[in-house]
């Protein structure tokens, strides 16, 4: 037997046939045979050192038999699994070699193969940009590029989008690019077995920095400038220029990112203060816009007074308090700060424009409180400092006045009213005052005292009917007042006797009374009842007179008289007296008249004996005097009477003065139509009237009878002239003539 290669253990069986009876017998040759190892035959690949995909090296030979083992005959680098068969390249790794190797069983000999890996060496590239740039910039910038191996014609891509980048040659345009943070990767593609390479860099287009800022605007007078800049870029820096109107010490430039400068006012209340500021944001080299920034500087506002109307008021009253201030346009917050005093709707605080107008009242209505005001001025946000205005005194209303009914008095008897006030509380005065009255006099207008209070007031009624007086007493506590009472005083007139001082008249020779002098109440009425008495000079006492109980009384002799008269109804009464003199009369008269036509007539009064009263003189009706002498008397007949004032003498005689009337009208009215000599009455008496050439026109009879001259001469009517008369009379027994001349007038 030979073996073969793909042979089997084989056996092989010896047969030796039996005769029989006798069976065969077999014996068996076994040929066992080992198999022959067979690595396979060798094979290789090529890769590239990037590659990440594991090779299986079994793969690259053929034909091999299972159970051998790998080993790394050549190369470096990769990861090479013995165990497994497999090699994983890596950066950097070479070409190798790995041998597969199976073990022969003798007297087989070992076989082995070779796997071979070609390694190709992967392209680097290195890209770059010069940037950042500013979002602004239009120019087209290119990217470096350096590397090994195969690393150009690739392609260019960024991410996020936006970079305006050209894939081929990987210049980006920034001013046609979305502001922001980007990545390029350049791509090798794969190739020689090599992967794709990407490497990447990062570019930055600068987005353009706006300013954005917080500050408090308007700002008050000596606040601190909080000015805070900031960007849509972090790290944006700033500079600023400044200018101010009416600030003092502020910089006119700076580059702070937080501008925190004192603000001053060279006026504390100017209204027109103000920073003008220009910012102008950067970033990486980029600027943004410009901003102009106007900051409005208000003054602090100040309480210059606070006028009140009242430094004290009654509870239940309204407070008027003005608050002044500059600059204009400034409010005010007000707190209340009181004690035992509330306001009217429990407002204790609150916002005014200048005045405060609250109704207050005492907590406690017995004790005063006080309220006063911390007054806080504001204008434009501007608060300054608190003001406290002066305390204002509120003092409680004090009780009511209390006090009785008046019962009806006599004029000129007091008052007896007393009053007091409900609540006590101490210091409370009572002011009264007439609000009404009517027949009386003598009463206090206005009065006041600490309560209680007396009103004593004498009171006068000095007509005939009942009068009054209505007394208003009112409670008043400092300049509080309280509640009122009136109280009416009912006032009854006294009787009112008038006796007038009269005379009786005495015979002087005899002594008897011929006249006596009523005195007269001046009463009248069933109410009163009267008591007469005479005055004992004596002893200085008024004596009753018996049964003189009437209104008048007759008196006889002469004294001093006195009547109490009673009012039944009132019990009101009154006195009155009068003194009773004795007086002689006159009782003898003559009288002597001045010469007949005389320009100025007079008549003098003789009397004889003239008695003791005073005598008085009149002529005809005329009005009495105290002359015994009339002047300038009328021609005619006159009666004279002689009396005195005390009526006891009544004397008359009659007298007759003699003259001419200036002129006459002679035209039928009744009234001086005659001419002739008044008062002469002597019949031998001749009388002539002439014309003024002497011409006699009329002789007339000088007698009361006569008609006198009618103006005419022998029936004709005389013209108004002058014409001139002569007469020829008697006087004191003494023959006279007298010329003269008179008007007729038409």
């Amino acid at each position: 037997y030979t073996p073969a290669a793909g042979a089997t253990t084989s056996t092989f069986t010896y047969t030796l046939v039996g005769t029989a009876p006798c069976i065969n017998d077999t014996s068996i040759a076994t040929i066992n045979i080992n198999p022959q190892p067979n690595a396979g035959t060798d094979g290789s690949t090529t890769t590239c050192e990037s590659s990440v995909t594991t090779i299986d090296l079994y793969s690259l030979i053929t034909g091999e038999q299972a159970g051998g083992t790998w080993s790394q005959t050549s190369g470096t680098g990769g990861t090479f699994n013995a165990g497994a068969g497999t090699y994983t390249p890596a950066m950097g790794a070479t070409t190798s070699t790995f041998t597969y190797t199976l073990v022969g069983t003798a007297p087989c000999v070992n076989d082995s193969s070779i796997a071979t890996i070609n390694m190709n060496m992967a392209p680097t590239a290195v890209i770059s940009y010069s940037g950042p740039y500013c979002y602004n910039d239009s120019s087209s910038q290119a990217v470096t590029l350096t590397g090994t191996n195969a690393y150009t014609g690739g392609a260019y891509s960024a991410t996020p989008a936006g970079l305006n980048i050209n894939s081929i040659t990987g210049a980006i345009i920034p001013s046609l690019s979305v502001p922001g943070d980007y990545v390029v990767t350049y791509t090798i593609p794969a190739s020689m077995s090599c992967l794709q390479v990407q490497v990447q860099t990062n570019v930055s287009i600068t987005a353009k920095p706006i300013l954005t800022y917080t500050v408090t605007n308007p700002i008050c007078d000596g606040s601190t400038l909080d000015f805070v800049l900031n960007s849509n870029i972090p790290g944006t820096t700033y500079t600023w220029s400044a200018s101010n109107n009416d600030l003092t010490g502020f910089d006119t430039d700076g580059d702070q990112t937080d501008i925190n400068q004192l603000v001053q006012l060279i006026d504390p209340m100017s209204t027109t203060g103000s920073i003008s500021m220009v910012i102008l944001p950067s970033f990486n080299g980029c600027t943004g816009d410009p901003v102009s920034v106007t900051i409005l500087v208000n003054p602090t506002p100040r309480v210059t007074s606070i006028t009140q109307e009242d430094a004290s008021l009654c509870s239940g009253e309204t407070l008027h308090m003005d608050i002044n201030g500059e600059p204009t346009g400034t409010a005010y917050n007000w707190v209340a700060i009181y004690s035992n005093v509330q306001v009217t709707g429990g407002i204790y605080s609150g916002t005014t424009t200048g005045a405060i107008d609250l109704q207050v009242a005492t907590v406690n209505p017995l004790v005063p409180g006080t309220i006063q005001f911390q007054v806080t001025p504001f204008r434009n946000g501007c608060f300054g400092t608190p003001f406290l205005s002066d305390v204002i005194t509120v003092n409680p209303i004090p009780g009511d006045p209390i006090g009785l009914p008046q019962p009806e008095i006599c004029s000129e008897e007091s008052t007896t009213i007393n009053v007091s006030e409900n609540l006590l509380i101490p210091g409370t005065m009572l002011e009264w005052e007439v609000i009404a009255s009517n027949n009386v006099t003598g009463f206090s207008p206005t009065g006041s005292g600490l309560a209680p209070i007396s009103i004593n007031d004498t009171l006068y009624n000095d007509t005939d009917v009942q009068g009054f007086v209505t007394y208003r007493i009112t409670s008043v506590l400092g300049e509080c007042e309280g509640s009122y009472t009136d109280i009416t005083v009912l006032v009854n007139p006294l009787p009112k006797p008038v006796l007038t001082d009269g005379h009786i008249c005495v015979n002087a020779t005899t002594g008897i009374t011929y006249q006596g002098y009523v005195l007269d109440t001046h009463l009248s009425g069933t109410s009163y009842t009267y008591d007469w008495f005479l005055l004992n000079t004596t002893t200085n006492i008024y004596e009753p007179i018996a049964g003189a109980n009437a209104s008048t009384f007759e008196a006889m002799v002469e004294g001093n008289y006195q009547v109490i008269v009673t009012n039944s109804i009132t019990g009101c009464m009154d006195d009155a007296s009068a003194d009773v003199i004795e007086v002689f009369p006159a009782t003898g008269l003559t009288a002597t008249v001045s010469d007949a036509f005389t320009d100025n007539s007079t008549i003098t009064v003789t009397v004889n004996p003239i008695g003791t009263g005073s005598l008085i003189y009149a002529l005809d009706d005329g009005a009495w005097q105290d002359s015994n002498v009339f002047t300038g008397v009328e021609p005619g007949t006159h009666t004279v009477l002689v009396a005195d004032l005390e009526g006891c003498t009544n004397l008359t005689i009659d007298v007759t003065v003699i003259d001419y009337p200036k002129f006459f009208t002679p035209n039928g009215d009744g009234f001086n139509d005659t001419w002739n000599i008044i008062g002469l009455n002597q019949p031998d008496a001749k009388l002539y009237i002439f014309d003024r050439y002497g011409k006699l026109l009329k002789q007339l009879s000088a007698t009361d009878q006569s008609k006198g001259w009618d103006g005419t001469y022998n029936g004709a009517q005389l013209p108004s002239t002058d014409y001139w008369f002569t007469i020829d009379f008697k006087e004191n027994d003494q023959q006279k003539q007298f010329k003269s001349h008179f008007s007729l007038k038409r």
